[in-house]
Order: C-alpha cells, then sequence, then structure tokens
C-alpha cells in the first residue's frame, strides 16, 4: 500500500504495524542481491528507512522503546551510506565547476571524488556492507509485531506530530541566526532533520485532506530538497579541504567561493520558505489536522483507534 494512514487499517497501531513491514520489507528486497544493489537501489532503500524513521516519530511519545528502535536503524543505514553519499558529492562538484574554465586542478579534484566512489562500489565491501544493513533491518522486522501503540486516534499522533513541528520552528529561528552572523552551515544542517521529519508525517496523513495537504507536502518537500543541496555543498567542501594535494590545491580556492555563494542563495531561499511553511504554533497544526482526521475518519469505517 502507498506510505499513509488508511481507513482500511484497524487502529493507529495497526496502521503502523504494516507501514513498517511495507518500508522494511521494501528495503530488504531492494537489497536482496548484492550483485544488483547499485547506487539507486541502496538509495530507495535507504529512504524507505528514513519513511520508517519518520513514522517512528511521529509516535515516539506513544511507543516504548522507539528511540531505540531508530538508533538500530540509522546504525543499519550507516553500513550502506558511502556509495550513494560519494556519488553525491560527485554529482554536486561537477554541478558546482561547470560555470568554471577546465583546468589541472579541477582535473585533480574530480578525479579524488571519483576515486572514492570507486573504492564504495568494490564488490567484496559492498557485500559486506548490505550484509550488516540487512541484519539491521531483520532485527527491527522481528520486534514490529510488538511495537505498542498506547493511544488512538489522532491522540496516538499529535505528540509526535507536534514535537517534530516545534524542532522545526527552533531550527529556523537558529538558522536564521546563523544566515544573519557568521553563516555557521550546522544549524541548516541540524534543521533540515525535522523538516524531513514533518515531510514524511505530512505524507503519512495525506488522507485527512489530500486537496489540502498536497501543497503542504509539496513546500515542506521543496523546503528539504534545498536545505539537503546546501548540506551536500558544505560537506564537498569540507571534504576537499580535507584531503586535497598537488594540483588540486590550485583550484579548491574557486571552488570554495562558488560553494558559499551557492550555500547563500539557498539558504535565503530556504529561510523565506520555512519562514512561511512554519508560521502557526503547534498547537493551532495539531488543533487543524486534528479535526480533519475525525472528519475523514466519520466518512469511513469510523474506528480510527
Amino acid at each position: 500500500m502507498a506510505y499513509h494512514f488508511s481507513r482500511d487499517d484497524k487502529s493507529v497501531q495497526a496502521a503502523v504495524h504494516r507501514l513498517a513491514l511495507e518500508q522494511i520489507e521494501g528495503a530488504l528486497a531492494d537489497t536482496r542481491d548484492p550483485a544488483r544493489a547499485h547506487a539507486a537501489a541502496i538509495h530507495s532503500a535507504r529512504k524507505r528507512v528514513k519513511k520508517l524513521r519518520g513514522l517512528l516519530r511521529l509516535v515516539q511519545p506513544v511507543l516504548d522503546g522507539s528511540r531505540q528502535e531508530s538508533a538500530v536503524l540509522r546504525d543499519a543505514t550507516r553500513h550502506i551510506a558511502g556509495l550513494r553519499d560519494a556519488e553525491v558529492r560527485l554529482r554536486t562538484f561537477d554541478t558546482l565547476v561547470a560555470p568554471l574554465p577546465a583546468s589541472a586542478g579541477l582535473a585533480a579534484l574530480r578525479e579524488g571524488l571519483g576515486a572514492r566512489v570507486a573504492t564504495a562500489r568494490e564488490p567484496v565491501a559492498l557485500a559486506e556492507s548490505l550484509a550488516a544493513f540487512r541484519e539491521g533491518l531483520h532485527e527491527v522486522h522481528g520486534r514490529v509485531p510488538g511495537w505498542h501503540i498506547s493511544g488512538r486516534g489522532f491522540g496516538a499522533l499529535e505528540g509526535g506530530l507536534a514535537d517534530t513541528w516545534r524542532r522545526a520552528r527552533r531550527g529556523l529561528k537558529t538558522s536564521r541566526a546563523a544566515f544573519a552572523g557568521d553563516f555557521d552551515a550546522t544549524p541548516f544542517h541540524d534543521w533540515r532533520r525535522p523538516v524531513k521529519d514533518h515531510w514524511y508525517q505530512a505524507r503519512l496523513l495525506t488522507p485527512v485532506w489530500p486537496a489540502m495537504m498536497a501543497a503542504h507536502v509539496a513546500a515542506t518537500d521543496e523546503l528539504g530538497e534545498l536545505l539537503g543541496d546546501h548540506n551536500d555543498l558544505d560537506v564537498l567542501t569540507a571534504q576537499l579541504s580535507g584531503t586535497v594535494t598537488g594540483a588540486g590545491g590550485e583550484a579548491l580556492p574557486a571552488v570554495a567561493a562558488l560553494a558559499l555563494d551557492r550555500r547563500r542563495a539557498l539558504a535565503g531561499r530556504a529561510l523565506a520558505l520555512g519562514t512561511r511553511l512554519f508560521a502557526g504554533r503547534a498547537d493551532d497544526l495539531t488543533a487543524r489536522w486534528g479535526i480533519w482526521w475525525e472528519v475523514w475518519q466519520s466518512r469511513g469505517n469510523g474506528n480510527g483507534g
């Protein structure tokens, strides 16, 4: 089924079980064959785990052990992060330096990034990473049927939804201060986490009023992408600065300057969008969405438990 709650779910607990098992089993299918687990399959598996962690944060106040389960999933995903991250940095570099004239320095920088991609693709190491990833998922999979949600209906969701919203608003505030000050990238990186969590949670709740939720989901997705691109540039610059030797050092200042300009542009857009998106208080959001949930449930089987 799609990644959202359904009126066919007998209860919120049943929905959480269904959604969790769907994401875990999908990620296991993506990585079943190491010979076919290319970057796209690994990216799909990672996205599934992120969806599951977003779900866990939504029900964190009413699910004992949710933090521990999320930590297991986080640690499992780290095993397969290398290939995708290396490819993202190489693609980010190519896009960033496109306006610059070709040079030996740029070629040297790109060669170093390409070498990291090749290392991450090494078959034996990749197979070991996939095995460790799958072990973590199997561990969580076996516990899902025992997850107990201590709440019913929207009441089981509003606490986690409000917590994520408040974290996003705090992230907006600290990122705004950083943009006006020394432009430290850390607040923007930290802000992205609750933004992404809220995106997943809004997707889960889309059926309560699809026409209204679609725009909200799209805006949150756009904000997450802006912050993700900002983070990719920061990570790329930090990696290059820490590893460059020889001819690559000649090109680094120009690359770093381009990255900083691009980061500032992305940050400005993110702050403008985030200010509109997270304008209201958490209590206002949960009150509004709670009403939508009740109307949605009243049109179906009315279980909502």
